[in-house]
């Protein structure tokens, strides 16, 4: 049956009345003392997943009303099988009332926690391009625009490699940096663009200011032969005005024994 397929081997009462769907019962048993920050009883790391995380990922706020209001469902340290939270999986999942009512509820913690990669939930966003979720998290939340997951790559980093140009306008726009790179780790954004064949990404990131790793390597050099000469000049002029003493000392000098010699 449909059921059988939602609820996996070694759910809960509680995971298997949030798959379903079915809040009424989800009531009673919380009431009734079932623990909601339980994990099913499973070696499969795919099933490690909270009932408030799981409520996410099928989309049901309700259960996860539920859970928070009706129970002490632990929202800041709900996680999934990937160490997502259930910020994340709301995210992923695509239901901006969802994320509206954790937002409300978590007053905006869970915003800069990260799943096992370093990803925050901005990072999710990108991924699928959901403007309206940056806009909300970076303008109206005040999250970090360029936050770095364990290899160092940034939202926008995500949102290049994802091919979500509405995502990467609306970053750059927020005042993401085009360059943000980390040196033999990370490439920049412009870098991602070009290697992955995405014409109208790489197109728009120049005309933000986006760079290669080349070229912004190309413009330290340039900077520090331009700071090299400016010094250069500047000990040279030192070596000249000090040149210029001697010879006017040695011209007095000379001068006044020529004048004793008369």
């Amino acid at each position: 049956s449909e059921s059988d397929k939602i609820i996996k081997e070694g759910y809960s009462l509680v995971h298997a009345l949030v798959a379903t769907k079915n809040t009424n019962a989800l009531r009673r048993v919380l009431q009734a003392g079932a623990k909601p920050n339980i994990y099913p009883l499973s070696d499969k790391l795919e099933e490690k997943i909270t009932p408030l995380v799981l409520a996410a990922k099928v989309r049901h706020l309700n259960s996860i009303r539920a859970l928070v209001e009706k129970s002490d469902a632990d929202i800041l340290n709900a996680k999934g099988p990937l160490g997502e939270n259930v910020l994340h999986a709301a995210v992923e999942n695509n239901s901006g009332e969802i994320v509206e009512y954790i937002l409300k509820v978590s007053q905006n913690a869970l915003l800069e926690k990260t799943d096992n990669k370093g990803a925050t939930p901005l990072h999710y966003a990108c991924i699928t391009g959901r403007t309206r979720l940056i806009t909300l998290f970076v303008k109206d939340r005040h999250a970090s625009i360029s936050p770095h997951d364990n290899k160092g790559a940034t939202p926008l980093h995500y949102a290049v490699r994802h091919r979500q140009l509405k995502a990467v306008a609306t970053l750059i726009e927020l005042g993401a940096c085009p360059n943000d790179s980390i040196p033999k780790q990370m490439p920049t954004p412009l870098d991602l663009a070009k290697s992955g064949g995405f014409e109208n990404i790489a197109d728009y990131l120049k005309r933000a200011g986006g760079k290669t790793t080349k070229e912004l390597e190309r413009g330290s050099i340039t900077k520090k032969k331009s700071s090299s000469i400016f010094s250069g000049e500047s000990s040279g002029s030192s070596d000249m005005s000090s040149a210029n003493k001697s010879i006017k000392h040695y011209l007095q000098m000379k001068t006044t024994q020529i004048l004793k010699g008369k």
